[in-house]
């Protein structure tokens, strides 16, 4: 699963090419993209509109989002440029290992392997093969996703004030 504004600087490009590099057919694996159709990134979807494995979904509300999550086994976020990405915490909230770029703020909570993988941007030769790892190794996956979410547990309010107040 991708969430975030479809668009080139979330990096949508270098996802949906690495994702046809890999030739996965709908009944192997899906692509669900969720979020707002930037205007660069509708354009770079129409490359890929004949490909029944990529599902596009567009914005969806909050409450389903959940569901969606929940319901998948990855969580990527090739990201060119951004600050903190909060879908990186509720990917791992929900279970999921995460495959983000150094450029999403996603190397302060993911130990490289553990709770899934860090990249550099571009790297669509990376991005594949960390996605195809994950589908060939669905075992550690799921531990990935174990991991990441006991790691995002210590990152909620309660845990950040605690850690406040002891360093005061």
């Amino acid at each position: 699963i991708f969430v975030g504004q479809v668009g080139v600087q979330k990096g949508i490009h270098h996802l949906l090419e690495a994702w046809s590099a890999l030739g996965f057919s709908a009944k192997e694996a899906e692509l669900l993209i969720v979020g707002d159709l930037m205007h660069d990134g509708k354009k770079i979807l129409k490359k890929y509109k004949n490909d029944a494995s990529i599902v596009v979904k567009g914005p969806v509300a909050h409450k389903k989002l959940g569901d969606l999550y929940r319901s998948s086994t990855l969580f990527v976020l090739p990201s060119i440029q951004e600050g903190m990405a909060m879908v990186v915490g509720e990917a791992m909230a929900s279970s999921l290992p995460v495959i983000a770029t150094t450029k999403t703020g996603a190397a302060e909570l993911i130990k490289n392997g553990e709770h899934g993988f860090i990249i550099e941007p571009g790297q669509v030769g990376a991005l594949a093969q960390k996605i195809l790892w994950c589908f060939k190794n669905s075992e550690e996956c799921f531990q990935m996703g174990r991991n990441a979410l006991a790691r995002i547990q210590n990152f909620s309010w309660e845990h950040y004030g605690d850690s406040i107040f002891k360093e005061y």
